[in-house]
């Protein structure tokens, strides 16, 4: 699997979540991590938002990666908590290489992607924290061509 096709394999079950209204604002969200059945490369569990932060929880399957890209609205924090995830900078140069109990934080504008590096899926914490409050996620795709496009996931409505 390339960086470049496993962009189809996320699944967001409770994207609403991330696209809807935020439920309780001002309330504690109480939430469990549970492992989907891993029949594509990547799952993604949202477990709860804010007006400024969004937290989920991604599942790869071993050698499953993402797509080179950057936010330039999100500082995002990524913690492994099971199995292990290299992180690259540009299309192939290697940031970090992330074993359980690891992480790192990527800033806004910052051009990245990872992959589960490990024997065993990669599970990793990710806790993204808007700029501005109320803000959209928006997600630029850096091409080897230097093409880019541009995707965003409206908050206040659901896709």
């Amino acid at each position: 699997m390339s960086a470049e096709d496993s962009a189809d394999t996320v699944v967001a079950p409770n994207l609403s979540l991330l696209t809807g209204p935020i439920e309780n604002p001002g309330q504690p969200t109480i939430f469990k991590i549970e492992k989907p059945e891993m029949k594509r490369g990547r799952h993604v569990r949202v477990l709860a938002r804010t007006e400024t932060m969004y937290c989920n929880v991604q599942f790869v399957r071993q050698g499953g990666e993402n797509k080179l890209h950057s936010h330039p609205n999100l500082d995002g924090l990524w913690f492994v908590l099971k199995g292990k995830a290299r992180f690259y900078q540009g299309h192939e140069e290697l940031l970090v290489e992330l074993n359980a109990g690891e992480g790192v934080v990527i800033p806004h504008d910052y051009k990245y992607w990872f992959e589960s590096a490990g024997d065993e899926d990669l599970e990793l914490l990710q806790v993204e924290s808007f700029l501005n409050a109320g803000d959209e996620i928006k997600r630029v795709v850096h091409d080897k061509s230097g093409e880019l496009s541009s995707e965003t996931w409206d908050m206040e409505s659901s896709h």
